[in-house]
């Protein structure tokens, strides 16, 4: 139904796929809730309505982004990891990502 969706909008100018990946977050956050894990569902769905919400200012901040800036970003990024991973003695912090 999601794809259906988005082909007609797009068809019609209107590239934006926002109400299709909400309705699949919806149905993906139903099912692990169906599965027994509410808590998580209910803090992801929080954070999904949180995101929903500030779209509008996220894609104002990314407009406003450069190059420069966005490659700098990514390069703090992976130098965080490659450091939180070489201060840890157990891989703590890589076990917690993964679970």
């Amino acid at each position: 139904m999601a794809v259906v969706s988005y082909l007609r909008t797009s068809a019609q100018g209107d590239v934006g796929a926002t109400t299709e990946v909400a309705a699949f977050a919806t149905f993906l956050l139903g099912a692990l809730a169906g599965a027994g894990d509410k808590f998580i569902a209910g803090v992801a769905g929080v954070a999904v309505a949180v995101l929903l919400v500030a779209k509008p200012r996220i894609e104002e901040f990314s407009r406003a982004l450069t190059g420069e800036e966005l490659a700098a970003t990514l390069e703090l990024a992976v130098i965080s990891v490659i450091v939180l991973r070489g201060c840890s003695k157990d891989g703590y912090w890589l076990d917690l990502m993964a679970s």
